[in-house]
């Protein structure tokens, strides 16, 4: 038998007269050792949770228990080893922050070749007094009374991961080195060094004394900029995009923003920012842009199936320099069941502050519910994309025209048959308006993000409305205000959980008599708004008891995913629960609910989702939804 909790190794092992310098070893008697080549040795480990399988794993004993017998050892090595285990033991608790555990090493009275190790922890060692300081540029400029270099001194301190109270581990004393050197070289003190380093535990108070010195070493500046790889794009506007000019301190998220921006522009497949951490160019760093770039006509062809909208097939084409001229044309067409669209558009390259002109338009029609609308727009403006914040003005001008069955029974008619007879109703709506939309990020990666937060807001304001009609008799133009935002945030668990939360709000201010296009409108339901309910399902009712687009929407989510398995990592598994919908004010709303089980893969392209999920008021039905990407 093995002491409860413990473990047990076995090895056999011809034992004669030398049995009994294991019983000197270990302070034992041995008895009993009738046949020799009976003995049996035995390892057992009796200690709580992690040091258990600290001691199974790495002491030097339990692997020699392990060996197979014509590989076991002698009765003197093995002896020694007994002898060895105490001291071993303690050692490896060390490395946990327990200086006080008591490891014992005995026989078992009733077999004297059953080794019994037995580990009591203690209380851990703490950190009592922490002492970083700093040589180098860093201190030369914080004992010159800088600023700048006293407040990033103070965060240094201050962030460290081992403050005073906390447990002291071998493991979490490396990782808060580290972190302190990379967050040194994240400001540009890229040959920043550890001069000192010692962490001493006083017996007598459990307490670890913490003494580090980094010599930072200069601060890098930039100096020139080499820009390798370019044949077909202009140099002129890759510098541009740097945002930063000789004697600007290269901070490591200075760099990181300038490549993010290049990828940003569609024009390269490769970009890597880097310089020469050599001390002696610090102050004139140069920075090396390597690019690759993208070829300058680029066809696609797409076959897809979703969940939501069908079958469909989607042919795309850009121009990476039309006529010769810093800019981009997309065109697009996606031909489903449910969608008909072209969607085109043309920006020039980024430059100087950043900032992009584009011109667009769409045309198209969508099926949905009892519904099918044609709509068109075209619009104006200019982006500037500098992180963390994408701003695009635009003005835009839309037009739709809705038609509903006046029976719901009869729904959607074809498109050839729009507006003809009298089994439907059609509205017609157009809008001009001055738009803003931002877009704030701060995650700690734009394609999978686990930490962190997005929002997006948008402004709009403008003239809407229609000619009258038989469906709405009262129609005229106004003014009209239309305001949105979607915030996502993302927080990283314990044990490998992981939990995002969403809430996305609409309001248009308008007139009761002032006809919105549906493009304006909100309606909920679907991937990324309500799960367990059709696309576009969720909205208030026109007078057929159809579903139109609402002034107001408001829809929530909160998720929870984990890793299937270690081996696994990019695969997980998500539990879900969504609410909200869209009404023609806010007081009308009511709240749906839909609630589902997922798959995620992390794909380098963006995460796969796949859902089931039910809505509460959809009568058992469980649906089936795909996407990829991370909305914003």
């Amino acid at each position: 038998m093995t002491a409860a909790g413990g473990s047990r190794f076995q090895s056999q092992r011809q034992s004669g007269p030398r049995a009994l310098v294991l019983a000197l070893a270990c302070g034992c008697a041995l008895s009993g050792v009738t046949d020799a080549r009976a003995a049996t040795r035995e390892l057992v480990v009796d200690a709580p949770s992690p040091f258990k399988a600290l001691l199974e794993k790495n002491l030097d004993l339990e692997r020699a228990a392990r060996l197979a017998e014509a590989d076991s050892l002698d009765d003197t090595e093995w002896a020694r080893l007994v002898a060895a285990a105490p001291a071993q033991g303690r050692a490896l608790a060390q490395t946990e922050g327990y200086f006080r555990a008591e490891v014992t090493v005995a026989a078992d009275p009733a077999d004297a070749h059953r080794i019994l190790i037995k580990l009591v922890p203690g209380e851990p060692a703490t950190v009592g007094r922490f002492t970083l300081e700093f040589d180098g540029e860093l201190a030369r400029q914080a004992e010159a009374g800088d600023a700048r270099a006293l407040a990033f001194e103070d965060r240094l301190r201050t962030e460290w991961a081992l403050q005073k109270g906390q447990v002291f581990r071998n493991g979490n004393w490396d990782s808060a080195k580290a972190e302190t050197l990379s967050a040194l070289r994240n400001e540009g003190y890229a040959a920043a060094i550890w001069t000192a380093t010692a962490a001493q535990v006083d017996p007598a108070t459990n307490q670890a004394r913490l003494f580090l010195v980094a010599d930072t070493g200069p601060r890098f500046l930039a100096g020139d900029l080499a820009v390798e790889g370019l044949e077909r794009q202009p140099e002129r506007n890759v510098r541009l995009l740097a945002g930063f000019g000789p004697g600007t301190p290269l901070t490591q998220q200075r760099l990181i923003d300038y490549q993010d921006r290049l990828i940003k522009t569609g024009l390269f497949t490769q970009v890597a920012v880097i310089y020469d951490p050599d001390p002696a160019q610090a102050t004139h760093a140069t920075v090396t842009v390597r690019l690759h770039e993208q070829s300058l006509q680029q066809a696609t062809v797409g076959l897809g199936y979703n969940s939501l909208t069908g079958p469909r097939i989607t042919l795309e084409h850009t121009d990476r320099k039309i006529f010769g001229l810093p800019a981009t044309l997309n065109n697009k067409i996606q031909w489903g069941r449910d969608i008909q669209q072209w969607d085109v558009s043309l920006a020039t390259h980024p430059a100087e502050s950043f900032h992009s002109w584009i011109v667009g338009g769409s045309v198209g029609s969508i099926k949905t519910t009892n519904d099918l609308v044609r709509a068109a727009s075209v619009r104006f403006g200019r982006t500037q994309d500098s992180n963390p914040l994408t701003r695009t003005t635009f003005v835009q001008l839309e037009r739709s025209i809705q038609c509903t069955p006046k029976d719901p029974v009869l729904g959607p008619l074809p498109i050839d048959d729009l507006g003809s007879g009298d089994s439907y109703d059609c509205a017609d709506a157009r809008a001009l308006s001055l738009n803003q939309a931002n877009v704030w990020r701060n995650v700690d990666n734009v394609v999978l993000p686990t930490k962190g937060w997005t929002l997006s807001g948008q402004v709009g304001v403008g003239v809407a409305g229609g000619p009258p009609s038989l469906y709405n008799p009262d129609a005229k133009y106004g003014p009209y205000t239309r305001l949105y935002g979607r915030l996502t945030d993302y927080w990283p668990l314990p044990n490998s959980f992981y939990l995002q939360g969403r809430v996305e709000l609409g309001q248009i201010l308008v007139g009761d008599k002032v006809a919105m296009p549906d493009a304006e409108q909100w309606r909920a339901g679907g991937e990324d708004s309500v799960r367990g309910y059709g696309w576009r399902s969720l909205g208030p009712l026109d007078r057929n008891g159809n579903v139109i687009g609402g002034n107001s929407l408001i829809t929530s989510s909160i998720e929870v995913a984990h890793p299937f398995t270690e081996r696994l990592p990019s695969v997980w598994w998500a539990a879900f629960y969504d609410a909200g919908s869209a009404a023609s004010r806010f007081s009308d709303l009511k709240i749906d609910r839909g609630y589902g089980v997922g798959l995620r893969w992390r794909s380098p392209v963006g995460p796969l989702k796949i859902d089931l999920s039910h809505g509460q008021g959809e009568h058992h039905l469980v649906r089936l939804d795909l996407s990829v990407g991370v909305v914003f």
